[in-house]
């Protein structure tokens, strides 16, 4: 009897320690898990889900508890899976026990199976910086809290119908044991977050430069191949040059068509034909951008996005600056003054834009930002060929012009879509080619810097 004993609790100790090894092994996967969730959905702009040290032991803490108790289920099963003897009283019990922990098992990996599945689809569906809808939309600590209490709950159920008299204090010093061991593990960090944090970081030019980006209402789905920054630096001096980022490098004007022409080396018929976005801090001056959208048209860029935020957002204007964009083209500046008689407009064709701050001169006319767009339409409906001509100045700045700009191009997409409906009684969008070309022709859009 004695030697039976110290076998008895010499199992004991190996099934303690064999579930304490499950328990963090279960621990690891899912804190990985976590992590290659945060990896997948770092963004084209080096943005990257961050949680507080708070934040990261509360995480820690869940999965230290699930794992925990998906451990004590395979512990339970393997205690009461024992030889049966034929007619002994007790094999029904401990049968239902074992299959009870064992569907257990299944139905939560299959559940957790299901889980990721449907994380991965919100990614391919939300796009990069996915976290921020996430952190919107649900409200993860519930969900958690509420698998917590489940599967602990389901380890006991079958036990305490087995065993009614002793089975609600082994589950009170089951429950002391896995809240005291969580507790514990959830200080373990497998992987050096603040690394991965840092590491990606320092790559965001949002962090490591100043840059504010202007409000749209008007935006679409971005589809751009590279993104191409002009931000500030952080050190407040006005005085200081703007600061391009290409392709995670600092460059200068005079280099940007050699850049462009290093990266798609033998590709250079692709130039053209890409979308790129532009990154531009609202308080860049607009002749610099000029300058800017000059040197990529010699090297042969004309389709461009300006980077926005939305002016009614439902999630963090990150999310919006990531996956948005406002569309644009580069003009050809060697034909900007022949394009359709612009050098020799007279001065009905001519709405000549002037800002400053908030307010506008519009051909001599003081208007406010929130009615430019009223004064436009109605200058365009007087005269459908007229082009805009905004003054520039030494101290325009890219927010200002962008707001002129948007207006200008809102007030023509309106009057398209009016025509449209009138002529071909369809949105602008579903017409044929020739009658998008016609509707074009009758409101052309002709925005240029002067």
């Amino acid at each position: 009897m004695r030697l039976l004993f110290c076998q008895s609790r010499l199992k004991l100790i190996a099934v303690v320690l064999t579930g304490l090894f499950l328990a963090f092994s279960f621990y690891s996967f899912f804190y990985l898990l976590r992590e290659l969730f945060r990896i997948l959905t770092i963004t084209d702009q080096y943005d990257i889900w961050i949680l507080s040290e708070r934040q990261v032991y509360t995480y820690n803490l869940i999965s230290a508890f699930i794992a925990l108790v998906f451990a004590q289920s395979f512990v339970l099963a393997f205690l009461f899976d024992r030889p049966q003897r034929p007619f002994k009283k007790h094999n029904f019990k401990r049968n239902s026990i074992v299959n009870d922990q064992r569907l257990l098992n299944c139905y939560f990996l299959f559940w957790l199976f299901k889980m990721i599945i449907v994380f991965g689809s919100i990614i391919s569906f939300f796009g990069p910086a996915t976290f921020y809808v996430l952190i919107a939309e649900f409200d993860l600590w519930i969900l958690f809290i509420l698998v917590i209490l489940v599967l602990f709950l389901q380890t006991w159920n079958t036990i305490r119908l087995a065993y009614t008299k002793h089975s609600a204090k082994w589950m009170l010093l089951s429950f002391l044991c896995i809240t005291l061991l969580a507790l514990g593990m959830a200080t373990i960090n497998i992987i050096d977050y603040k690394a991965i944090n840092q590491k990606v970081l320092s790559k965001n030019v949002f962090i490591n430069y100043k840059m504010v980006l202007p409000q749209s209402d008007n935006y679409t789905l971005d589809r751009s191949v590279l993104d191409i920054y002009i931000a500030a630096s952080k050190s407040g001096d006005n005085k200081e040059e703007p600061i391009i980022i290409i392709n995670n490098k600092e460059v200068n004007l005079g280099e940007i068509e050699e850049v462009f022409l290093d990266l798609y080396k033998d590709n250079t018929w692709m130039i053209p034909h890409n979308i790129y976005r532009l990154y531009v801090h609202n308080e860049v001056k607009e002749l610099f951008l000029k300058k800017v959208k000059y040197a990529l048209s010699k090297a042969g860029i004309r389709r461009i996005t300006y980077g926005i935020t939305p002016v009614a957002m439902e999630y963090d204007p990150r999310y919006y600056s990531t996956n948005y964009s406002f569309n644009t083209i580069i003009p050809r500046f060697a034909e900007i003054d022949t394009i359709q008689g612009l050098g020799t407009a007279d001065n009905k064709s001519r709405i000549i834009i002037h800002g400053k701050n908030t307010a506008y001169k519009v051909n001599g006319i003081l208007v406010e930002s929130t009615e430019i767009e009223n004064v436009f339409t109605s200058a365009l409906i007087a005269n459908t060929n007229a082009i805009f001509m905004y003054k520039l100045d030494s101290n325009t700045s890219f927010g200002e012009y962008f707001i002129a700009y948007k207006a200008a191009q809102k007030a023509v997409e309106n009057l398209r879509e009016v025509y449209s409906q009138q002529a071909f009684s369809r949105k602008f969008d579903e017409l044929k080619i020739e009658q998008a070309l016609e509707v074009a022709r009758k409101y052309p859009f002709k925005f240029v810097e002067v």
